[in-house]
């Protein structure tokens, strides 16, 4: 693994701290245009292998709807490989201090450009995103996001709460995934966070990979231009995570059903449906397209 993805001890400490982090790590253009083509693939149903979950969008939706699918990696091998690259597995592991990080699960995501004056159909209000994996143990779990566009705060880029992580989870949050009056919540987030509630705004430069922690309060904005703004959530788990059955059946029980495994209450979330993308001590490279 190249030394240049070594984390500093005050990189390592300010992850602790904001919940966040901005990477040096970045894909090559030419991975992430390969990336976009086998995208919108998947989203017009031409999937190499199987096809993907939890779709928001099919051939024949309104095009201002934005565009999302779940297990990416599953539908085709670009995608694949972008999901499990060494090198963003190398980084999850340390800000996780972990010896290992595996791959829960991926979002593809194209987030359509509606103009200035378009509707309201691109945002997504505040979350946490462990409130979605209450069947995972402990709560410890990290998203890399691969851009493929340059984000900006006129595109929708990630709007966070540095630090908000630390709070738990939140029941005030609730499943408000798609609920873009996210202005109720100021009250209750500024008695939490002890005073005024920081907001920052992540702009990421085409394939440089940001990781946030599964408890940090993040949001999007709408995409006012009129270019689409496409990116892939990575959602990696460190190796000791376990499965905690619950009353209804999980998406992510559903998922592993589907594909003849039964999921067993305090088992670890491994094998072939959860891959390893980092282990010390195995010999890894770089990623291809890393730089």
């Amino acid at each position: 693994m190249q030394e240049s993805l070594n984390l500093s001890p005050t990189q390592v400490q300010s992850w602790q701290q904001d919940g966040y982090f901005i990477s040096d790590l970045r894909l090559d253009p030419a991975i992430l245009e390969a990336l976009g083509e086998r995208m919108e693939r998947v989203f017009q149903g031409q999937c190499e292998n199987e096809q993907p979950r939890m779709t928001t969008w099919r051939p024949g939706d309104p095009p201002e709807r934005i565009r999302q699918a779940a297990f990416g990696w599953r539908t085709d091998p670009v995608i694949r490989s972008a999901a499990l690259t060494p090198a963003i597995g190398y980084i999850a592991a340390q800000l996780a201090q972990t010896a290992a990080i595996r791959l829960l699960m991926d979002w593809i995501i194209h987030k359509p450009g509606v103009g200035p004056d378009g509707p309201k159909t691109t945002g997504v209000g505040w979350h946490q995103d462990q409130n979605y994996w209450r069947n995972t143990h402990p709560q410890e779990l990290l998203t890399a996001r691969i851009p493929l566009d340059r984000e900006t705060a006129e595109n929708g880029c990630m709007h966070i709460l540095p630090g908000s992580h630390r709070w738990g989870l939140l029941d005030v949050i609730g499943d408000g995934f798609w609920d873009t009056g996210e202005s109720e919540l100021a009250p209750e987030l500024e008695r939490l966070a002890g005073g005024p509630v920081e907001e920052r705004i992540c702009e990421l430069e085409p394939g440089q990979i940001m990781f946030h922690h599964c408890l940090l309060i993040h949001m999007t904005g709408q995409n006012r231009t009129d270019a689409p703004r496409r990116s892939i959530n990575v959602h990696l788990m460190p190796g000791h995570t376990r499965f905690v059955k619950s009353p209804d059946v999980s998406f992510i029980e559903a998922y592993a059903g589907d594909h003849g495994m039964a999921l067993r209450h305090g088992a670890p979330l491994a094998g072939p449906l959860f891959p390893t993308v980092f282990a010390a001590g195995v010999p890894h490279q770089a990623g291809q397209g890393a730089h």
